[in-house]
């Protein structure tokens, strides 16, 4: 198994959709928290490797992140993109 096909599986296992489709924004991946469900949605032209990095981020998102950050202030989205960066760092590392 892959580590683009582990962390995809984490994924699922965790209860959160996934999508691969093409982002009209300058955005290589997504995640939305909203009811019923869940979901992170990322760039279907990135590479393997890449899909993988975006994955691990949106899903320090799911850990650490709330609320919807394309309407918070500056600081605080720098805060929660950083903690979700980190995590998924981590998370990457064996």
């Amino acid at each position: 198994m892959t580590g683009y096909e582990h962390i995809k599986s984490e994924i699922h296992s965790r209860g959160i959709g996934f999508i691969e489709d093409s982002i009209r924004f300058p955005a290589k991946g997504f995640y939305i928290r909203s009811l019923p469900k869940t979901i992170i949605v990322v760039e279907k032209s990135l590479t393997a490797y890449e899909k993988r990095c975006v994955c691990a981020e949106e899903l320090g998102h799911h850990h650490t992140s709330s609320g919807n950050l394309l309407h918070v202030t500056t600081r605080e989205y720098e805060r929660q993109e950083y903690r979700a960066k980190r995590w998924g760092h981590f998370e990457l590392l064996p």
